[in-house]
């Protein structure tokens, strides 16, 4: 176990604000302010999830992005009359209602995420050579050990859709997720 000094945390601290507020900055609210749809970062976040995922209800995509149903359903109405997405019935239950991205939304998240990996591979120019593998691992192993210190850990996934190996709570049923699974160290 890694021990920091009271300076080492500050620069840590620091440094992960800073990289926070970037990624939102940079990552997201530049590349969603260019995007064509004129889309609005909680529009793109359901997109997201909708593409990784699949058709999800309400329910469900209120309590993943940590807003109300009516918002959703407000979200959502805007985004079916753009044709970004489209309601469906469930296949299990065909009293739910799910809501389905549609190809042109699917084309928006798709641009919005080429975009992303630009401006990824031109921070990557910056780097000294051979030094991005270690970022993944760096990044992937800092986000575990601050998810693992929150005291809501085990109740929340904080992960769904970020790692390649399409672990989720909103696929259901068997979903293994390792922010929900995993035992606290």
């Amino acid at each position: 176990m890694e021990t920091l000094s009271g300076t080492q945390t500050d620069d840590l601290l620091k440094s992960l604000l800073l990289l926070s507020q970037s990624v939102r900055r940079v990552l997201e609210n530049r590349v969603v302010e260019k995007s064509a749809e004129g889309l609005s970062q909680s529009k793109v976040s359901l997109l997201r999830i909708l593409a990784r995922k699949g058709p999800q209800s309400p329910t469900d995509m209120a309590e993943f992005l940590n807003v109300s149903r009516p918002a959703v359903s407000q979200i959502a109405a805007e985004m079916i009359e753009n044709g970004l997405l489209v309601k469906s019935r469930s296949k299990e239950d065909s009293r739910k209602l799910h809501l389905e991205i549609t190809e042109r939304g699917l084309a928006a998240v798709q641009r919005i995420e080429e975009a992303q990996r630009h401006l990824i591979r031109a921070a990557a120019e910056y780097a000294p050579e051979g030094s991005g593998p270690h970022w993944i691992e760096n990044v992937q192993q800092l986000t575990d050990a601050i998810v693992r210190a929150d005291d809501r850990y085990g109740e929340h996934c904080y992960q769904c859709g970020a790692y390649s190996d399409g672990s989720c709570i909103l696929v259901g049923g068997g979903a293994k997720c390792s922010y929900r699974t995993s035992v606290k160290g």
